[in-house]
């Protein structure tokens, strides 16, 4: 196991026991087994972080959450992946750290737009699992430019293993009209050199805006169901690479 590990425990709701995860002082070493509450360090809603250089002992699937120091993952900044809680803040935390973000396998709402720092990653286990979520109800005043917005100078940021779910009206015959007209999934104008990989769009108004200058980009594996535009892109001063794309 490496070094420089992120412990983040949650639920807890005693000391450690038999079973559980925890900092044993005397040896060291995180492991699991008996241990003494003073071991906690208690938080909020009987949560812990320890930050330590540590060796692993024992079974780890007992208890508590592994998160690398060189990834932020995003539930380590309080995203909830449940569909219902507003992720935004959390999202946009593990973003200002300027680490590559990780979205692990969850519905994550968000009700505002989140920004990507030039040549900043994100991405998540898969598009049909890690899941951005957007609800009508929570845009339809916005002004937002798009959903995920790319840093605007190269070199671009990258998107991978993400899918993106915006809500429409349900009604059968539904007018074009009545349709949701949502900001883009991702607002990349005049972003050169950035990357989107193994995305899944569903129920935009448009995809993705690659409009201005965004020369030596590629979208790749990319699923993009859009009403509007799935992609929309024009001036660019150098090549655009585009493959296995279904719009």
């Amino acid at each position: 196991m490496s070094k420089n590990l992120t412990i983040a425990l949650s639920g807890i709701p005693y000391g450690p026991g038999s079973s559980d995860l925890y900092w044993d002082d005397a040896g060291n070493n995180l492991t699991i087994g008996s241990g003494s509450s003073d071991e906690w360090t208690w938080g909020a809603a009987n949560s812990a972080t320890m930050y330590e250089d540590f060796t692993v002992v024992g079974n780890l699937s007992a208890q508590g959450s592994v998160y690398s120091s060189d990834v932020a993952n995003v539930k380590a900044y309080g995203a909830t992946g449940d569909g219902t809680t507003d992720d935004t803040a959390a999202i946009n935390s593990a973003i200002a750290t300027g680490a590559p973000v990780f979205v692990p396998k969850g519905n994550y709402r968000v009700t505002s737009m989140i920004s990507l720092s030039n040549g900043q990653s994100m991405y998540g286990d898969n598009v049909h699992s890690s899941i951005i979520k957007v609800n009508w109800s929570d845009w339809s005043s916005s002004t937002a430019p798009g959903i995920i917005r790319l840093g605007d100078n190269e070199p671009g940021a990258q998107i991978d293993k993400i899918g993106i779910t915006f809500t429409q009206p349900t009604s059968s015959g539904i007018a074009r009209s009545n349709l949701y007209q949502y900001p883009p999934a991702i607002y990349a104008y005049s972003v050169p050199r950035f990357k989107i990989g193994h995305i899944r769009i569903s129920d935009a108004w448009d995809g993705i805006n690659m409009n201005g200058n965004s020369g030596g980009s590629i979208i790749e594996f990319a699923e993009i169901g859009a009403f509007n535009r799935g992609i929309y892109a024009g001036g660019s001063v150098d090549f655009c690479h585009f493959g296995h794309l279904h719009i």
